[in-house]
């Protein structure tokens, strides 16, 4: 990173590459316009913890409950994740 950008103009003004992550210091700051940018597809993820705590980054959409019409595509992203994320894990030597 080479200088802060404002959250609400970094997707235009960046151009990302497959692996590019973002991050902002408050989860209001950056949604919107990563939500514009990349549909369904985007996770929570916390770090800092000692076990991966994973989730979409949409709501629970409870309007749409019993209506077979919601979208599962973020969930099967999120866990698809999750399960890349803890063989990373998995994978790394114990220096301990």
């Amino acid at each position: 990173m080479e200088y802060p950008l404002p959250a609400d103009t970094i997707h235009q003004n960046i151009q990302f590459l497959p692996r590019t992550l973002v991050v902002y210091s408050y989860h209001d700051q950056g949604l919107s316009a990563f939500k514009s940018r990349n549909q369904l597809l985007g996770i929570n993820l916390t770090l800092g913890l000692p076990f991966i705590r994973l989730s979409v980054d949409h709501g629970t959409a409870p309007n749409l409950y019993l209506k077979n019409i919601a979208n599962p595509i973020g969930c099967v992203y999120a866990l698809r994740k999750a399960i890349k994320y803890e063989r990373i894990i998995n994978e790394r030597p114990n220096y301990s």
